[in-house]
């Protein structure tokens, strides 16, 4: 009988499972940014959509981009 395949053991030669999470950021015209971390991507997108329709006077720029972390917690 041929097994299952197995998609939960990490690989074991130094590929580790990969967590995905997302930021949002703001930059302000003093130059200060201020970031949001450990979003959901539909949190990221709002809250860049949000910013885009209501736009505040002192922000100059502002994104979202997807954090990739290892199992071990290390930021690729």
């Amino acid at each position: 009988m041929k097994q299952r395949e197995d998609n939960l053991t990490a690989d074991m030669f130094g590929n580790p499972p990969k967590a995905t999470s997302y930021r949002f950021y703001i930059e302000t015209a003093d130059g200060t940014e201020v970031e949001w971390t450990g979003l959901t991507k539909k949190q990221a997108r709002d809250m860049y959509a949000y910013t885009d329709a209501h736009q505040p006077s002192n922000v100059v720029r502002s994104g979202w981009e997807e954090l990739i972390t290892t199992q071990l917690g290390a930021n690729v």
